[in-house]
C-alpha cells in the first residue's frame, strides 16, 4: 500500500496555470472586485495588494505585531463594491483602504479566523468562537445588533445573508437585522462555508466531504465525496457554474449543474493558512489563485473540455434509516428477523441493539442513486432509553409497535416513542404496527386506532403483523417502502475508490466475528492484500468516515490515538446499556459506578466476552467518553472513590424538610425527546465556575452561589412522553442570582431538540404565591384571572402560557461556555488517563501553594484541586489535609516535598503573606520557601516541577523574585480554565503537550489558538 497517491501534473484537463508571483507563507487570499488585483496575507501580518496580471506589489501594510515570526491575522476579503479590505484574526480586526498607509482596528477583544464584509465596506460581521458576534460599522465602530458567537462564520457577496454555525445547528441570518431566517441541523459541518453568488446554495466543510445546503430552507440538498484529506476551504465560481474545493495537497472542482467532480489538481505545493488560501476571481468566473509554498498561481478553468474526459466515475447513494421501537416485550426483534430474513426466530427480551440491512427494501432512483435501507431495532426498557434516545433522532421512518392484545393501557408505550421521534416539532414518517395478533384479540377497534393515528399524524396508518406466522408483513413492507422519503434524502456522490472500500467493509460486517474492532491500519492492510495495494490510508480513513455517517458503523480514537473502526456498532450501544444496569443496581441509590472498577473491567459485561485486546479497553472508554459528552453522567470524587454518577438513575428521595426552604418560580412544559433533558441541565448546571452542586436526588437538584443564595429544580411527572420542570429559590436569593440561574437554565434547556412553553410564577399582592397546578390549568383554559388561596382577592393571570426564547446576557453566556468547556474537558479526560496508565504515569501528585483569606480566590483554588483529583493526580491540600496542631503540621510539611509537582498560585496577596510570614502559618510558609528555593536551584527536572499559575496581579507583584518570567499559565481571566486545566494534567502526567496521542484534545480544548 502507498502513503501517498500518484500525483497528475498540475495542469489538468480544463485546467490551464495562467501566471504566478513569488509570495512566501501565504495565509489568505481575496480578489479585487475588478479581478485585476490581489490582496495577500503573509507572515508578519503583512497584508499586500498585487497586481494580478504581473504579480507587482502595489502597496503593503503590516497590521498587529511586525515579529516574522508572528501571525495575528488570519483572514481576508475585499468588499465587493468598494476600495475596502476586511481582515480578521488573533484579537484583532479591521479595515485597510488598499491607498492608504495604514488600517484601522474596528474591534479588538475576541480571536476569530473568520468574518464578513459588506460590499460597501461599511459594515463588518465578526464572531467570537464562544462569546458574541457583533456587526460594526467600520466608521463609527457603532454595533448594529449582536448574537451569540459562532464557531464558523461566512456572508453571501450581496450583504444580505450570513451563515454561522452554533454547537449543532446551521444558523441563516439576515445581515441587517441580525435575526435568524433558517435554522437547521448543520449537519456535522465543522469547518469552512461558503454561499453561492446567487444565495441560494451553501457549502460546508463535513471532514473530508462537502454538505451542499439549500439556502431556503437548510436542509442538505446532496454530499460530495472525493476528498482523501479534510476539505479545509470552498469557493463558488462568480457565476455558480463551479464549486472549487480543497485539502492540503488536492485541488477539486465540482460542476453544480450535476455535481460531478470535473477536475483534480494535486500539488506539493499548496499552502495551509488559517484562512482562503485559494480565490475566485470575481469578475471572470473561469479564474481563480492559490497559495503555494512561494508563490501565488492564478489559473484558468475551460469546462468545456473536460466533458469527454471526467476524471473517475463516480456513483450516487443514499441510506434510509428506520427505527423499530416499542415497550419491552412487544416482540420488536422476532418482527425485525421476519422483515430481514422472512422466517420466525423466536428472541427473548433483551436490553440490546440490532442492526440489519433490509435487502428487500433496496431501490434505485430516479437520479441514479442506490438505496440502502437499515433497521435498527432498540431495546424498549425504560432504563436502557437514556442510551437508545441519542439514536433515534437520526431516524428517516419508524415502526410503532404495541401489544395489539393487551388488555389496560396498550398505546402507552407508544406515545413515548411519538415525543421521542419527533424533531422540529414533526413525528418522521411512521408506521403503528400491531404485533402478535397470533396470540390473541385485537382489544382496540378499528376506529379508534384510524383516529390515533390521524390525531398523532401517523402517516403510514396502522398494519396487524404476527411473526409468528408473517400475517401482515408483505403489507408491513410495502407501506413502509411508501413513506420512506425516498426522493428527500439527499444523495452522495462517491467515487470508484470509495465506493470499492465501501462494498469491501460490508462485506466484511458479515464476517467479522471476533475482528468486529479492528485498527484503521489494520482494515488497510487487508483491504491492500485482498482487493487493491494502491489506495492510501487517507483514503481509506476518508472512506471509513464516509460509512459512519451513514450508520454502517463507528469509529473510536483510543487512547494512543489510533483510530479503531468498529464494525458492528450496535455492540457499543448495548456495553452502554449494560453500564445503566449497572449504575442502576447501585445498593445506596445513587445512580453512580466506581469509574476505575469500569474502566478495569471489575463489572459484568457480557458484550465484551470473546473480544480480543484491546477490543474491550478501547469500548468502555468510549462508552464512558460518549456518557460524559452527552452529559449523561458526571465525574465525583467520593472518600477514596472517583464515580460516575447518572442523575436519571438516581433513587434517592429529597427529605420533607431540608436547612433552606425553596419556593417555586417559573415552570416549564417540555415536549419532543425529553429523555435526557434532566440528566443534561442537572450536569451542564453544575459545570458552570459560578454555580455549585449542593445535592441532587431523584428528580430534584440544587445549588448554590453563596451559603444562603440556593436555587434548584425538580422535574415533575407529566403526561407521557412530556416532563415539567419547576424551578425553585431560596427567600434569601437575590434576584440577579436569579436571573442567572434562570438564564442558564434556559439556555441548556433549549440547545435540546424539544419544545418549551414556560408558566410563570404568580405571586398576590398579599405576598402570597399561587398553587402552581392551579396557575398553570387555568392558563391554559384561557382563564383571565383566579382568587387568592390566602387573602381571596382577585388575581389578572398573563394572557397565556410563553413559549420560551433564549435570555441572552454576557453571564449567562460565560456560564454556559464555562459548562461546554468541563463536557468537552471531561471527555477529553477519558482517553488522558488510559494513556497514563499504559504509561506508567499513575501515582502522580501535586502541592498547591496559595494565599488564604480571599473567599472567591479559595474557592477557585479548591476547585482546582478537586479538578486534578479527579483526573487521578493526588493533591496535597491544607483545607483537606493539614490541621494546624501539633505532630500533624510536620507531617504536612514534610508531605510538601514529597509531591512530585508544586503548583504555585500567585497574587499580590500570596506573596504578601510570604515575606511578611503569618504568624499562624510560619512554619507552613517558611517550608514553602524553601522548597521553592531547593527546587528551582537544582536539576533541571527539579526546576519544571515547580508550576507558577498566574491567578492575580502581574508576575512581578505576584510572585518571589525565583518564580518571576516563569509563568507557567495565566489564570487571570478563566476564559481559557479548562484548556489550562487541561495542559496542567498533562504536565503532571509527563505527556508532552506535541504527543500526537493528546494533539487532537488540545485543539479542542484551545479554540482561540485554531
Amino acid at each position: 500500500m502507498n502513503d501517498e497517491p500518484d500525483r497528475v501534473a498540475i495542469n489538468s484537463p480544463g485546467l490551464t496555470r495562467v501566471s504566478s508571483f513569488a509570495r512566501t507563507s501565504v495565509q489568505a487570499l481575496s480578489w479585487s472586485p475588478d479581478g485585476t488585483r490581489l490582496a495577500v496575507l503573509s507572515a508578519g501580518n503583512t497584508l499586500a495588494i498585487h497586481a494580478a496580471d504581473t504579480g507587482l506589489e502595489l502597496n503593503s501594510v503590516v497590521v498587529g505585531s511586525d515579529d516574522p515570526e508572528s501571525q495575528d491575522i488570519a483572514n481576508v476579503s475585499w468588499a465587493a463594491t468598494e476600495e475596502v479590505v476586511g481582515f480578521s484574526g488573533s484579537h484583532m480586526h479591521g479595515v485597510w483602504q488598499p491607498h492608504l498607509a495604514s488600517a484601522e482596528i474596528v474591534h479588538s477583544e475576541w480571536s476569530t479566523d473568520t468574518h464578513a464584509i459588506d460590499p460597501s465596506g461599511r459594515w463588518l460581521t465578526i464572531g467570537g468562537y464562544s462569546a458574541w458576534t457583533l456587526r460594526l460599522d467600520t466608521e463609527s465602530h457603532e454595533v448594529l445588533w449582536e448574537r451569540e458567537g459562532f464557531a464558523w462564520f461566512c456572508g453571501d457577496r450581496a450583504g444580505s445573508t450570513l451563515a454561522g454555525i452554533s454547537g449543532d445547528r446551521l444558523q441563516l441570518l439576515d445581515a441587517v437585522s441580525g435575526e435568524t431566517t433558517v435554522e437547521a441541523t448543520n449537519g456535522g459541518i465543522n469547518g469552512k462555508m461558503t454561499i453561492s453568488p446567487l444565495g441560494d446554495l451553501l457549502a460546508g466543510c463535513v471532514d473530508s466531504s462537502i454538505r451542499i445546503v439549500d439556502c431556503a430552507t437548510g436542509e442538505a440538498s446532496v454530499l460530495l465525496e472525493g476528498h482523501e484529506r479534510p476539505v479545509v476551504g470552498l469557493t463558488f465560481s462568480i457565476d455558480g457554474s463551479s464549486l472549487i474545493s480543497w485539502d492540503v495537497d488536492e485541488i477539486r472542482i465540482w460542476r453544480t449543474s450535476d455535481w460531478r467532480n470535473v477536475i483534480v489538481s494535486r500539488t506539493h505545493s499548496l499552502s495551509y493558512g488559517r484562512g482562503d488560501t485559494i480565490a475566485a476571481n470575481p469578475a471572470d468566473p473561469s479564474k481563480f489563485a492559490t497559495a503555494g509554498s512561494d508563490e501565488v498561481t492564478i489559473y484558468s478553468i475551460d469546462l468545456s473540455e473536460i466533458d469527454a474526459n471526467l476524471v473517475d466515475q463516480q456513483f450516487l447513494y443514499t441510506t434510509a434509516r428506520v427505527a423499530l421501537v416499542g415497550d419491552s416485550g412487544v416482540g420488536k426483534t422476532s418482527l425485525g428477523w421476519r422483515l430481514v430474513f422472512d422466517e420466525f426466530v423466536e428472541h427473548g427480551s433483551t436490553h440490546g441493539q440490532q442492526f440489519w440491512t433490509v435487502d428487500s427494501l433496496q431501490r434505485k432512483r430516479d437520479d441514479g442513486a442506490s438505496c440502502d435501507v437499515i433497521l435498527w431495532d432498540l431495546a424498549g426498557q425504560p432504563d436502557y432509553r437514556i442510551v437508545h434516545a441519542l439514536f433515534v433522532s437520526d431516524a428517516d421512518a419508524a415502526l410503532l409497535l404495541f401489544d395489539s392484545t393487551r388488555r389496560e393501557g396498550p398505546l402507552e408505550g407508544v406515545d413515548y416513542w411519538i415525543k421521542a421521534l419527533t424533531s422540529e416539532r414533526q413525528l418522521c414518517p411512521s408506521i403503528l404496527v400491531g404485533s402478535r395478533v397470533d396470540r390473541g384479540t385485537p382489544t382496540l377497534a378499528d376506529d379508534d386506532i384510524a383516529a390515533y393515528c390521524e390525531y398523532h399524524n401517523i402517516e403510514g396508518g396502522y398494519v396487524s403483523t404476527s411473526a409468528t406466522e408473517g400475517r401482515g408483513i408483505d403489507e408491513l413492507t410495502a407501506r413502509l417502502s411508501e413513506i420512506i422519503p425516498w426522493d428527500d434524502l439527499p444523495p452522495t456522490i462517491t467515487t470508484t475508490v470509495f465506493k470499492s472500500i465501501r462494498d469491501y467493509v460490508l462485506g466484511l460486517k458479515a464476517t467479522a466475528g471476533a475482528d468486529v474492532l479492528m485498527s484503521l491500519e489494520a482494515l488497510a492492510e487487508r483491504f491492500a492484500g485482498d482487493v487493491d495495494g494502491t489506495v492510501s490510508r487517507e483514503a481509506h480513513a476518508a472512506a471509513v468516515e464516509h460509512l459512519e455517517r451513514h450508520g454502517y458503523l463507528s469509529t473510536i480514537v483510543a487512547s494512543s490515538g489510533d483510530m479503531y473502526v468498529l464494525l458492528a456498532p450496535e455492540l457499543l450501544t448495548n456495553l452502554a446499556s449494560s453500564i445503566v444496569l449497572e449504575a442502576r443496581a447501585n445498593p445506596e441509590g445513587l445512580g453512580a459506578l466506581d469509574e476505575p472498577r469500569v474502566r478495569a473491567l471489575g463489572y459484568s459485561f457480557p458484550e465484551l466476552d470473546g473480544l480480543a485486546a484491546p477490543a474491550p479497553t478501547v469500548l468502555v472508554d468510549e462508552a464512558i467518553r460518549l456518557f460524559l459528552a452527552s452529559n449523561l453522567c458526571f465525574r465525583e470524587v467520593l472518600g477514596n472513590s472517583r464515580l460516575l454518577v447518572f442523575p436519571a438513575l438516581i433513587n434517592e428521595k429529597r427529605p420533607p424538610t431540608s436547612e433552606i426552604e425553596l419556593k417555586h418560580d417559573d415552570t416549564y412544559a417540555v415536549s419532543g425527546a425529553v429523555e435526557n433533558v434532566y440528566s443534561a441541565l442537572v450536569v451542564l448546571l453544575g459545570y458552570t465556575n459560578t454555580f455549585t452542586q449542593q445535592h441532587r436526588w431523584k428528580d430534584n437538584a440544587r445549588y448554590q452561589l453563596d451559603a444562603d443564595e440556593v436555587c434548584g429544580f425538580e422535574q415533575v411527572a407529566a403526561p407521557s412522553g412530556e416532563i415539567e420542570l419547576v424551578l425553585h429559590f431560596a427567600e434569601t436569593a437575590r434576584d440577579s442570582t436569579r436571573n442567572l440561574f434562570r438564564g442558564l437554565f434556559e439556555r441548556f434547556l433549549l440547545q435540546r431538540d424539544v419544545s418549551v412553553v414556560r408558566y410563570p410564577a404568580v405571586v398576590c399582592a398579599c405576598g402570597y404565591l399561587q398553587d402552581r397546578t392551579s396557575v398553570i390549568r387555568r392558563i391554559a383554559e384561557a382563564r383571565e384571572h383566579l382568587y387568592c388561596g390566602e387573602c381571596g382577592e382577585r388575581i389578572v393571570l398573563p394572557s397565556g402560557s410563553e413559549r420560551l426564547a433564549i435570555s441572552m446576557t454576557p453571564e449567562v453566556e460565560l456560564g454556559a461556555s464555562q459548562a461546554q468547556g468541563r463536557s468537552r474537558y471531561e471527555a477529553a479526560l477519558v482517553r488522558v488517563q488510559r494513556l497514563a496508565d499504559q504509561r506508567g504515569s499513575f501515582p502522580a501528585s501535586c502541592f498547591i501553594s496559595y494565599a488564604w483569606g480571599d473567599e472567591e480566590h479559595e474557592r477557585w483554588v479548591e476547585r482546582l484541586a478537586l479538578d486534578l483529583t479527579n483526573a487521578g493526580i493526588s493533591v496535597l491540600f491544607d483545607k483537606w489535609h493539614n490541621v494546624t496542631v501539633g505532630a500533624r503540621v510536620g507531617r504536612f510539611v514534610a508531605q510538601m516535598a514529597e509531591q512530585d509537582y508544586v503548583l504555585v498560585i500567585g497574587t499580590p496577596e500570596a506573596l504578601q503573606k510570604s515575606e511578611n510570614s503569618d504568624p499562624g502559618r510560619a512554619n507552613i510558609l517558611a517550608a514553602e520557601r524553601d522548597l521553592f528555593e531547593q527546587r528551582l536551584t537544582g536539576t533541571e527536572r527539579a526546576k519544571d516541577s515547580v508550576l507558577p499559575l498566574l491567578r492575580a496581579g502581574d508576575s512581578d507583584s505576584s510572585f518571589p523574585p525565583l518564580l518571576r518570567g516563569k509563568v507557567y499559565s495565566d489564570c487571570r481571566t478563566g476564559s481559557d480554565y479548562f484548556g489550562s486545566l487541561f495542559d496542567l494534567v498533562l504536565s503532571i502526567l509527563g505527556i508532552p503537550f506535541d504527543d500526537p496521542a493528546v494533539q487532537d484534545l488540545r485543539a479542542g480544548l484551545h479554540p482561540n489558538q485554531r
